[in-house]
């Protein structure tokens, strides 16, 4: 997506003002307003885990949160969770980062694609990291791939603009809410009308509970690969829904439109080779691939016409041609007839639906 950033300003205030307020008072206002914690761990947690959008929403409705604040710190999307001690833990906050995100994903998080959304846990001290290390270890028993969150000291934290504080509240039809962050709050059963129970049982149960899940995603996966490239994949939803993301869901399986310019291909232009996001098809190149200014991923042929299938959709009041996987039936995008020579067609995709290897 594309955000604005904007340094936050402000002038300093002058020393005249503390010259004339009694020490005792100083000293009782710095610890309401310093965040501190029994034994002199800090109780401010920086977790990076995609966009600071979806982070938020999350961690905002977690148990002894008292504040989220989006922004920057070495370079990627950061949330700055202030927390009380007595009633959650950092241990509790680092079991629902493995749970809010992918932590196998390198430089990317759904459809965000780049450095700025890579998974990372910056500690404030010594405990903080040697917490974030231990716990994990614990979430790579979870995961079948590497975890490739990096655990570095906390740097500078730049809140962003307050256009992007609490940007889901705010903005409760945005697409990119609708679309990515509403399905993972409700994947993790966050919600207004939850429970405050369920809510404390999310950060305290450990990640280890979830393996079986991902064994049996991953058991999935292996008899798809395991499958010829020239024999149908075919799946029921429940197991569609194990191994693809809920965003991969709506466009592959439930033929949803992503939004445009948000998404991870539209403005690629690496060499490579774009595969069904479902199945692994070979499906487009990026020698075909051209400019369409519609903020979707456009080609003028795919690698192989027997790699795809066209169906006629009259959804939205329009009959469109619908282009599919021809191997695995997943919902790819459409295709036009204002596309360049020498086909003069736009197979105007979805980039969720795909999935792009490089050359």
């Amino acid at each position: 997506m594309w955000k604005v950033r904007g340094s936050s300003s402000g002038k300093r205030k002058s020393n005249s003002f503390f010259s004339s307020v009694p020490r005792h008072l100083v000293f009782i206002l710095a610890m309401v307003f310093c965040p501190q914690a029994p034994g002199g761990q800090a109780n401010v947690a920086y977790f990076a885990g995609g966009c600071f959008w979806c982070t938020e929403a999350v961690f905002e409705q977690a148990p002894g949160v008292s504040s989220v604040v989006s922004g920057y710190m070495q370079g990627a999307e950061t949330i700055q969770i202030t927390f009380d001690p007595g009633k959650t833990s950092y241990d509790k906050l680092l079991n629902l980062f493995w749970r809010a995100h992918n932590p196998t994903e390198v430089d990317s998080q759904g459809p965000d694609t780049g450095k700025q959304y890579r998974s990372a846990i910056f500690y404030a001290d010594e405990q903080q990291r040697a917490a974030a290390e231990k716990s994990k270890a614990q979430a790579q028993k979870s995961f079948s791939k590497p975890i490739a969150t990096e655990i570095t000291r906390a740097g500078s934290f730049r809140p962003a603009p307050e256009n992007h504080q609490n940007f889901c509240r705010k903005n409760p039809n945005n697409p990119y809410v609708r679309q990515v962050v509403d399905p993972k709050l409700k994947k993790l059963g966050l919600n207004k009308r939850m429970k405050p129970l369920l809510l404390f049982l999310i950060c305290v149960l450990p990640v280890h509970l979830s393996m079986a899940e991902n064994a049996e995603a991953t058991r999935i996966r292996r008899q798809i690969e395991s499958t010829a490239m020239t024999q149908k994949v075919a799946l029921s939803d429940d197991q569609w829904r194990k191994i693809l993301t809920t965003g991969q869901f709506q466009v592959l399986r439930e033929a949803k439109t992503e939004a445009p310019y948000k998404n991870a291909y539209w403005n690629n232009h690496q060499k490579g080779i774009y595969l069904c996001a479902a199945c692994g098809n070979e499906l487009f190149s990026s020698g075909t691939k051209f400019e369409s200014r519609t903020g979707w991923p456009s080609f003028y042929a795919p690698v192989d016409r027997k790699k795809i299938t066209l169906e006629t959709d009259t959804s939205h009041g329009m009959t469109r041609d619908e282009v599919r996987c021809a191997r695995c039936g997943s919902h790819l995008g459409h295709v036009f007839n204002n596309g360049p020579p020498p086909t003069h067609l736009r197979y105007c995709l979805n980039s969720m639906a795909l999935k792009f290897v490089t050359k």
